[in-house]
This record gives C-alpha cells, structure tokens and sequence, in this order.
C-alpha cells in the first residue's frame, strides 16, 4: 500500500511505502485437549508450513470482517465477526519476509473440532495440538507460533465468562463448558 504525498510545492505527486495490513483467526478447539485449526501454506513464503488461517483485507473490510472471510476461504470453517475475540496487532516491521505487513488477530473457542478443508492458498487444514505449538515442537510461519500463544492465554481468561465457548454451527454459546475450558487451558500454562 502507498500514502500520496505532494513535495516540495512543484505540484509533483510522490507515493510513499505504506505497511499492508491481514487479519489471521485463532480457532482452539476441545476443551480437554485444545487443539488449534492451522492451514498448510501453498505459497512462498514458508509454502507447506502450517500457518494460521489469514490473509489481507480486501477494500471496504473491518478487521473481523477479513478474518471471517479467510478463515472461510481457507477452511471453510464459518464464523460470524461478532463471535470473535481480538487477539492483538502483530506490527514487527521483521515479522513478514514479504515487507513491512501489520496483522490483526482474532480468537475464538469452540466446543470441539469440526470437519476442515484446506482452499484458496492453503493446500490442507488441519488441528494441531496446542501444547506442541507452546513448546515449540511445531514450528509456524511467521510469528504464528507467539499468536498462538497470546490468543491461548486470552481467550483463558475470557473462558471464565458464561457463553465464551460457542457453537459456531448453531451460534449458540456454552456457558457450561467455559470453566471446562478455563480450568484446561490455565493448568497448561507453563507447557
């Protein structure tokens, strides 16, 4: 993206480097054994490591708007904006080898794993451990891996919230589940 700047008052217009902006989704399944959706890369960079779902925002997006969409595009795994939790802004002008790109993330928890697909640029989707993520046994690309971490840590702490865990089928949120989740998610910490 490019910011249009005059100079130095000749009427000469100047277009200046702007960061691009994407939105990856965090979706931690399974209360008792988390598990978080990730997709196998197509492309370079990091073709065939697993990544979060995500990608840039088209013209006219929110933020949630384009994570929903890539999530759906990538998984086909449906989730509406206002099921989403934001994560955070990932701006490390270092953490894209593509340039300068600024992600927000979002997070949801959802009472078991669904049935995935990989699309769009993503050869294949599938559910892999959380805790093997934390430890650093699963590599990601990009900065995924902190993502992960962070949306991990959060969404513990909206768990303790009644309806934090959602149906995404049926948009109906379980409250019962949520100390489930909590109680899961904070005695893996340290891992």
């Amino acid at each position: 993206m490019y910011e249009c700047t005059k100079c130095d008052g000749t009427g000469q217009t100047q277009w200046k480097p702007q960061p691009d902006v994407t939105a990856d989704t965090v979706v931690i399944a399974n209360p008792v054994d988390p598990h978080v959706l990730t997709i196998v890369r197509r492309d370079d960079p990091f073709a065939d490591m697993p990544a979060l779902p995500g990608g840039y925002w088209d013209l006219g997006e929110r933020a949630a708007e384009a994570a929903s969409r890539e999530l759906s595009e990538e998984t086909g795994l449906p989730v509406h904006t206002g099921q989403l939790t934001y994560v955070g802004m990932y701006d490390n002008p270092d953490r894209d080898p593509r340039g300068h790109v600024v992600s927000h993330a979002f997070g949801i928890l959802i009472p078991r794993q669904l049935p995935v697909v990989g699309a769009d640029d993503a050869v294949s989707a599938e559910w892999l451990p959380v805790h093997e993520i934390r430890m650093g046994h699963r590599p990601m690309a990009f900065d995924h891996a902190a993502i992960v971490n962070d949306a991990y840590l959060k969404l513990a702490a909206t768990a303790q919230k009644p309806g934090s865990v959602v149906n995404i089928a049926t948009g109906s949120n379980h409250g019962i589940q949520a100390h489930t989740v909590h109680s899961n998610i904070t005695s893996r910490k340290g891992q």
